[in-house]
C-alpha cells in the first residue's frame, strides 16, 4: 500500500509493478490481510478513503505520522548541521 494516498494493491499487482514503483509501497501487515482482501473485493487495486475508520487507513495514517516525524527531525538536524557549518 502506498500510505501517501491510500492506493492499496494487490500481491499480484505489486509483483507486475516497475522496482521504481515498488519503493513508494509499503507491505500491509499479515493481521490486515483479511481487510485488504475485503477491501480489494478481487479487483488489482482500489483506494481506500482517508476519512475511512477501518483498520487499514488507521494503519496507513500511522505510517504517515511516522514519516511526517521522521522528516522532520532530518530537517532540524540538517538546520543545525548548516548553523555549525559541518558537512
Amino acid at each position: 500500500m502506498n500510505v501517501d494516498d491510500n492506493h492499496l494493491v494487490s500481491p499480484e499487482a505489486y509483483a507486475k509493478m516497475s522496482e521504481y514503483m515498488k519503493q513508494f509501497f509499503e507491505p500491509i501487515p499479515n493481521e490486515l490481510s483479511d481487510a485488504a482482501e475485503l477491501e480489494l473485493m478481487g479487483k488489482e487495486e482500489t483506494i481506500v478513503g482517508k476519512d475511512s475508520t477501518g483498520s487499514i487507513n488507521t494503519w496507513a495514517e500511522e505510517k504517515r505520522k511516522s514519516k511526517e516525524y521522521l522528516n522532520e527531525i532530518k530537517k532540524l538536524t540538517k538546520r543545525q548541521k548548516n548553523k555549525l557549518h559541518l558537512p
